[in-house]
């Protein structure tokens, strides 16, 4: 490595010497301890020329998914700790007052963004530039998680209410149920 000082500026240069180009980019994913049964599918491998439609519809309306979802995680948080304080006093009346309004609040917004998202589907895909190759599949695919999405912030926000009044196990028992039926 050699260090040249013109006009006040330092610049470093690589000489013949020091270590060639391809062994000091080389990916991890390259080292060859590394075995494809630790490797996810296609990664670090050369993408095939047949494209993956279900990862690619996806990735398409993932961000738009992702948003709503952390939206209502966001506002069930801010739930939790409003329904976990009132029940350490011993406020049950309060604890409906802040739960009936959030509850019907996510539900009313599930149904208003699942309804208007399943119409607009397509512009909504068009809008994010999927390409026309996988608009299809990708407009099914956003379609079914938008219908789906005020069942999945109510089942969000009632988890997050049941652990604000200090149960965690149900939730948890409900986490493992819906991952079953999501597998099954």
């Amino acid at each position: 490595l050699v260090i040249a000082n013109s006009a006040n500026k330092v610049r470093a240069t690589r000489t013949s010497s020091s270590v060639k180009p391809a062994a000091w980019r080389r990916s991890t994913m390259d080292v060859p301890w590394r075995s494809s049964v630790t490797r996810p599918p296609g990664v670090g491998r050369k993408p095939s020329s047949t494209p993956s439609f279900g990862s690619a519809t996806a990735s398409a309306f993932f961000p738009i998914f992702f948003f709503f979802l952390a939206f209502v995680i966001g506002l069930s948080m801010g739930a939790t700790i409003l329904i976990g304080q009132a029940f350490g006093a011993r406020d049950i009346e309060k604890v409906r007052d802040i739960a009936g309004p959030v509850l019907l609040a996510i539900i009313l917004g599930g149904i208003v963004i699942g309804g208007i998202g399943a119409i607009f589907a397509e512009d909504l895909m068009r809008l994010m530039r999927t390409p026309e190759n996988i608009l299809a599949p990708a407009t099914e695919y956003s379609r079914v998680l938008l219908l789906s999405m005020p069942l999945m912030f109510v089942f969000i926000l009632m988890t997050s209410i049941i652990r604000g009044i200090g149960d965690s196990m149900t939730p948890l028992w409900a986490l493992s149920l819906s991952t079953l039926v999501g597998l099954i």
